[in-house]
């Protein structure tokens, strides 16, 4: 039901439907995801800002260790925070993100709510760094 992709210009395929971690408490989150996995959607969001990124990242792992081969097919998007508007805070957040999530990589990588980016005059520069991270 949830295998319906959108093929951006540089061939990934990014899944239309994400189970959103926003709101989702610590003690439901790692259920909510084990659950949002074995039926059948594909990706999940998440962010610093939520305060759960270790919790789903615990949940992406017990799937892994369970030896459930459809975890490997979940779809990680992340974001930088607002609080991050220079280059080295991108780099920072991601490595904590990804070091919580334990993954060495996330699918896709959003400017959370970039109003402080703007309003600081970084954003070409925190820009490229995401850019960056895409390449590393």
């Amino acid at each position: 039901p949830t295998s319906k992709v959108l093929t951006c210009s540089s061939s990934r395929d990014i899944p239309v439907l994400s189970l959103g971690t926003m709101g989702i408490g610590k003690r439901q989150c790692k259920e909510t995801v084990a659950t949002m996995i074995k039926t059948g959607f594909h990706a999940v969001d998440t962010a610093p800002t939520y305060n759960n990124e270790d919790t789903v990242g615990e949940a992406l792992e017990h799937r892994r260790s369970d030896g459930d081969e459809t975890n490997g097919d979940t779809y990680v998007i992340a974001k930088v925070p607002k609080r991050a508007i220079h280059a080295d805070e991108v780099y920072s957040e991601l490595d904590t993100t990804l070091e919580k999530l334990k993954r060495n990589y996330v699918d896709l990588l959003l400017l959370h709510w970039p109003s402080d980016v703007i309003l600081a005059d970084t954003l070409p520069e925190v820009w490229q760094s995401m850019e960056e991270c895409l390449k590393a």
